[in-house]
């Protein structure tokens, strides 16, 4: 094998390089740096579209203002013209003219009927007394009726309601027991018939109890002009005695029948 020799005359003309004569410093990591600073601003860019598409880019600083997305612009007319199409369109009837005829005629409530007119009377009640002998006597005193009508009616509950306090003061009384009440008064042939309750039966007073209490009835009844005596029931039923004592009441009673 030939020995390699070295030519002189290449040396010149190819002379070594020397990086201090240029006066260039060699800097690795250049090149690294402009690709990393390539890929930000891409990043960057690509942010900054995205943004923009979305119709999310903040206006800038003063005196520069961003326009609004033409495409946020197009999508919010669209979304207006869908949802005016979705309500529907509602006319307004015009209303009918009113006039007289078409209008409801109310019709005038009955007139209550008016109660008749109350009349005031005069009437004789006969209530009981005691003398200073202690005798039990038939007394009577004048009280104004109110009433309607049925006049012996009103008058004969007048005396079952007993003497007012001022009578009381006075020394009058009622042997008519307490409860007893007036089912039916007719008036027929100067003929009274009173229909009393079962309350009637019952005096405590015995058989002088008893014929006062009749002569309070009797009398008071025919006190009228009209009526000549009284006939007597107790709940509809005709009886001959009014207590066990013997009281007769099966036929008509006078003020001679006492």
């Amino acid at each position: 094998m030939a020995k390699k020799t070295f030519d002189p005359s290449l040396k010149k003309k190819y002379p070594p390089r020397d990086d201090k004569c240029t006066g260039k410093e060699k800097k690795p990591g250049r090149n690294l740096g402009l690709l990393s600073l390539f890929f930000i601003l891409l990043s960057l860019v690509l942010i900054v579209g995205k943004l923009t598409l979305e119709g999310r880019l903040s206006p800038g600083p003063a005196g520069h203002s961003s326009q609004t997305p033409v495409i946020s612009r197009i999508e919010s007319e669209e979304t207006l013209q869908a949802q005016k199409a979705a309500v529907p369109v509602t006319q307004e009837q015009p209303s009918p003219l009113l006039n007289e005829e078409s209008l409801p005629r109310e019709e005038p409530a009955p007139a209550e009927p008016e109660p008749p007119p109350q009349k005031e009377y005069q009437a004789r009640l006969f209530f009981l007394k005691i003398n200073d002998e202690g005798q039990i006597l038939l007394k009577s005193i004048m009280r104004t009726i109110t009433y309607e009508e049925g006049l012996l009616a009103a008058t004969l509950d007048s005396l079952l309601t007993g003497p007012s306090q001022e009578d009381l003061m006075k020394g009058y009384f009622t042997l008519i027991p307490e409860g007893t009440l007036i089912n039916r008064v007719t008036l027929k042939e100067g003929i009274a018939h009173i229909d009393v309750n079962d309350a009637f039966r019952y005096n405590h007073l015995g058989f002088e109890g008893y014929q006062a209490q009749l002569k309070q009835l009797v009398y008071s009844a025919t006190e009228f002009s009209s009526v000549k005596g009284v006939q007597l029931t107790i709940n509809g039923v005709s009886e001959d005695f009014l207590s066990a004592e013997g009281v007769s009441i099966g036929e008509v009673l006078t003020r001679e029948s006492f």
